[in-house]
């Protein structure tokens, strides 16, 4: 997925291109509303990160109008411009609001909420299977050769996201807010003692290895 970031403060563009790097994300940077809708037409991204003010004679949001008469990809406006009035004016042509100063981890999550609206799922399946594995959505039953398995909701919820992508792999992050939501911080260590007993009784070790590996300083996937 490529991301277009629009700002003229390095000491913004460079967190964020360094955090959507690290997400897998491919970044473009541009300064001027102009190189904005150059990149638009050329390079093609599919989320642009778009400040208000920028230098050059031409805003932001003139650049949002003219995206928006030419395509309907997500938009997120970045400001350090708090005032109500700019809210509303950038939501009728914008998908999301970001004020100066944000975490990263409050963009990601942003991006995450918008790429979900934009492109929403297709239908599930009523079950996932993996081997013996077997997970009822429906029902939030799982089985593991005809043995149910107890689990909590949050440790449904972590072997549902990782099973319903096999071998990709979920930062902590993402993990995390699949589980908990959003707005609720989850340490690492909180994570890391759920996956632990997910892999318990799904009962990994010497005769039945554990389907879920830890991808070290990254997070955790599903290997079906």
């Amino acid at each position: 997925m490529k991301v277009l970031v629009v700002d003229d403060e390095p000491a913004i563009t460079d967190p964020i291109q360094a955090a959507l790097q690290m997400e897998g994300y491919q970044v473009g940077v541009r300064t001027t509303a102009a190189a904005c809708l150059a990149a638009v037409r050329t390079w093609r991204p599919d989320l642009i990160l778009l400040d208000i003010m920028l230098p050059g004679g031409m805003t932001g949001l003139d650049a949002l109008r003219i995206i928006r008469q030419e395509t309907d990809l997500p938009v997120i406006l970045i400001t350090g411009r708090s005032e109500d009035a700019y809210k509303v004016l950038g939501l009728e042509y914008a998908d999301d609001y970001l004020v100066k100063p944000f975490t990263m981890p409050e963009m990601l999550s942003r991006i995450r909420a918008v790429m979900r609206r934009v492109h929403p799922r297709p239908a599930r399946e009523a079950t996932i299977e993996a081997g013996d594995l077997r997970i009822d959505l429906d029902a939030r039953l799982v089985t593991l050769a005809g043995r149910v398995i107890s689990l909590t909701p949050k440790e449904f919820d972590i072997l549902l996201t990782l099973a319903s992508r096999p071998n990709r792999v979920f930062t902590h992050e993402e993990l995390a807010e699949r589980a908990w939501g959003p707005n609720e911080y989850v340490s690492p260590r909180t994570l890391a003692v759920h996956v632990g007993a997910v892999r318990r009784k799904l009962g990994g070790g010497a005769g039945r290895p554990s389907p879920i590996l830890t991808v070290r300083g990254v997070g955790f996937r599903f290997v079906a």
